[in-house]
């Protein structure tokens, strides 16, 4: 995101309004978990902990895309990327959060798709993460 950072992103796409929708399209959250992913790799004072609510965006952010499950493997990536973000950020893990995530990641169908996709690109630190390696 060149012109503009993942906060300026999450304001101008109106991501709140969008999680605040009762259906979202999986081209939306793959859209919403990009700049999200912006938004966790960015330096203090211009990223997620920018929002008051970070917490609960990335809740419902990570409870939308279970719903639209399968995802493609950059989406697996990035939903792994909040778990490790939140373990280095966050004094107490949200059990919410830890919840979804290891329900998408326990997901049989979720498993074979990503060992699926990893014979094609064998991204390790996913695999690794959620042992598959």
């Amino acid at each position: 995101m060149p012109a503009y950072s993942g906060l300026d992103a999450f304001h101008k796409a109106d991501v709140r309004e969008i999680l605040s929708r009762d259906h979202v399209t999986k081209e939306e959250i793959e859209a919403i978990l990009r700049i999200i992913s912006a938004m966790l790799d960015e330096i203090p004072g211009e990223g997620i902990l920018e929002l008051e609510d970070a917490e609960d965006v990335l809740v419902q952010v990570v409870e939308k895309a279970s719903t639209l499950l399968p995802l493609e493997l950059s989406d697996y990536q990035i939903i792994n990327f909040i778990d490790e973000w939140q373990e280095e950020n966050e004094e107490d893990d949200n059990p919410k959060l830890d919840s979804l995530i290891n329900e998408i990641f326990c997901d049989e169908n979720v498993r074979t798709q990503i060992k699926r996709l990893l014979k094609k690109v064998k991204p390790k630190t996913l695999a690794d993460a959620i042992g598959l390696t």
